[in-house]
């Protein structure tokens, strides 16, 4: 049975994973777009107003940006923009806890197709299977490639959704600086274990690393990363001297 109103109309589409289809604006209320919008200040974002409470159960409900899930929550993010849909500036389920590159990297985007919508974290889980990558070159240095490869039972218009949300918060290119600073802390226990027990002993700390990181977070860049560091031969043998200082 369908719902009735603006609130519900958005449940609905986020089960249906169409919130592409909702309208823009909504003049059926007794209020202009502009003072819909401006109830998220006037009411919740506000120090001390009257919503504020839930917009810091929202915010505290996780330390860590699901948009990128590495980044510190900085503010909520609008996932339906209300500059857009003035009618879900207030609405929690719209409200998404954000880092600082996400909320500025997305700024006022908007879906206008199935496959433009990136994920949104209360009515996904997309940590089930694996979907996040990464390839290792070692010339000049060591660098990292994060990439997309839907597993072969997702329907086309997922695959599209990941490749979107990658592009929508430059995730590939977090993910390699993420992955570059993780390689300049991880030199010297390299090196280390190289001269102790040479390309084997490193290999078999790098999938280490790399399970223990998808238990936590089976598509996050750590996993990628060190799994495609410790399948690399020529990284394990000799080849993490080239990661920069």
């Amino acid at each position: 049975m369908l719902r009735s109103g603006a609130a519900d109309d958005y449940i609905n589409a986020g089960v249906a994973k169409a919130w592409f289809s909702l309208a823009h604006s909504i003049q059926v209320l007794p209020a202009t777009d502009d003072e819909l919008r401006g109830l998220y200040s006037r009411t919740m974002s506000a120090s001390g107003r009257q919503g504020r409470a839930v917009y810091d159960s929202i915010f505290n409900a996780s330390g860590t940006c699901p948009m990128c899930g590495q980044g510190k929550v900085f503010t909520l993010d609008h996932y339906l923009p209300k500059s857009r849909y003035a009618h879900f500036a207030v609405l929690p389920a719209n409200l998404v806890p954000c880092c600082r590159d996400c909320n500025f990297a997305k700024r006022e985007q908007f879906p206008s197709s199935a496959d433009e919508q990136t994920f949104h974290p209360y009515f996904e889980n997309l940590d089930t299977e694996r979907w996040l990558y990464c390839q290792v070159t070692v010339v000049g240095g060591v660098s990292l490639d994060f990439y997309i490869n839907p597993p072969a039972g997702w329907a086309a218009s997922q695959g599209a959704r990941a490749e979107r949300h990658f592009q929508v918060f430059k995730l590939r290119e977090a993910f390699a600086t993420y992955a570059a600073t993780e390689l300049s802390t991880a030199k010297f226990r390299l090196q280390t274990l190289f001269a102790s027990g040479g390309a084997a002993l490193v290999k078999d700390d790098l999938t280490l690393e790399a399970v223990s990181s998808g238990q936590a977070h089976l598509n996050s860049w750590k996993t990628a990363a060190y799994e495609a560091l410790a399948q690399s031969d020529e990284f394990c043998d000799g080849g993490f001297e080239n990661i920069a200082a």
